[in-house]
């Protein structure tokens, strides 16, 4: 099924920056795979990115404050990314634990935290993993007080990673941290907030299509970036006889069957619990699942059913014709489906009724 919604206002627009028509697709299996999966990642970070909206919302509206803090680690392209996320997964036990985290919970009021994983791939430098971790407090503390537990936390860090057996990252490119716009509160606009959950959840809220995506720093490459390398193919010519010849980046093929293997079971955005579980202080419920939020299907007007056989048809170019659907409306998205012959019929309240080829209205 071939939906179209308008996504103001809603949670798509909150993680992807969406306004106006979205399209998606109805019916189809969904894996809940966020870190592969173009359609289920964006759906995943519409859900998760309208939940930290609501927790930062929440806790500043009742006088609490945060600090937005990425630490990274060095690396070059001998590491493998199983040996970078152990080294990460390590670090970040070492950031949240020992006796002076606990002190600078206590002396700092802090509420909790919500962290995010993020892999990006540099053809000359290998696997960049870094984690963004939103640090809440219950109120604001002093910048004496902040700095403090920054460099608390990004010495047990450089420590972690050291152990691990990777090189000590520099202060100046392993540590960043952004202040929360103080305008941002009760009664007053959130759009700092929207913008924080939008920038943490970006690794899961890139969008959902290979041609069109943001791109990562410095020459570093996306997963959707990776994918595009490595599965589409490049047109060359042979200026001497005009022959063409296709190829794909056997490189970037080799690299993206690395980043399946280590992401598998992994989570993207993770929260503190216990004393300190932001969620339950925030009044959400239980946390979903990605495959439950995956298996949510697009509300808004249904534009067209596609036959199995019509999907076939369709899949390798289902990016076109939901920027189509999206651009030009419904119509155009079936008169798209029409000059392409591909099997399709109306909606209807008779799912069983195929009227193939037919306009609504």
């Amino acid at each position: 099924m071939l939906r179209v919604t308008d996504a103001t206002g809603t949670a798509a627009e909150s993680s992807t920056g969406a306004t106006g028509s979205v399209a998606g697709f109805g019916g189809l299996f969904h894996c809940g795979n966020v870190w592969l999966c173009p359609e289920c990642s964006t759906k995943i970070a519409a859900a998760r990115a309208a939940e930290l909206e609501s927790v930062l919302a929440h806790h500043i509206a009742a006088g609490g404050w945060a600090i937005l803090v990425t630490v990274t680690m060095r690396h070059h392209r001998g590491h493998g990314l199983d040996q970078c996320l152990t080294a990460a997964g390590r670090g970040w036990r070492a950031v949240v634990s020992g006796r002076r985290w606990q002190d600078d919970k206590a002396a700092s009021g802090f509420a909790g935290y919500a962290r995010a994983l993020e892999i990006t791939e540099s053809p000359e430098n290998g696997w960049h993993v870094h984690f963004h971790a939103v640090i809440v407090f219950s109120a604001r503390p002093s910048d004496d007080m902040v700095e403090h537990v920054v460099e608390g936390m990004f010495s047990r860090w450089s420590a972690g990673l050291v152990k691990a057996g990777m090189p000590a990252p520099s202060r100046e490119h392993g540590l960043d941290v952004q202040h929360l716009d103080p305008d941002a509160g009760a009664g007053r606009s959130f759009g700092s907030v929207r913008a924080w959950a939008k920038y943490v959840t970006k690794g899961i809220a890139a969008e959902a299509t290979l041609g069109v995506t943001k791109s990562a720093r410095g020459g570093n490459r996306t997963a959707r970036e990776l994918m595009r390398d490595a599965l589409a193919p490049q047109r060359w010519e042979n200026p001497a006889n005009g022959q063409h010849v296709l190829t794909v980046d056997q490189t970037a093929r080799v690299r993206l069957r690395e980043y399946e293997r280590a992401v598998k079971g992994r989570k993207m955005l993770t929260w503190s619990t216990g004393r300190h579980d932001l969620r339950e202080a925030a009044g959400l419920g239980e946390e979903r699942t990605d495959d439950e939020i995956a298996a949510d299907d697009l509300d808004g007007e249904d534009v067209a059913v596609i036959t199995r056989d019509g999907w076939r048809a369709v899949k390798a170019r289902a990016t076109e014709l939901l920027s189509v659907t999206e651009t030009a409306g419904p119509d155009a998205a079936r008169r798209w489906l029409t000059e392409r012959g591909v099997d399709w019929y109306a909606p209807t309240r008779l799912t069983d009724q195929h009227r193939r080829h037919v306009e609504t209205g």
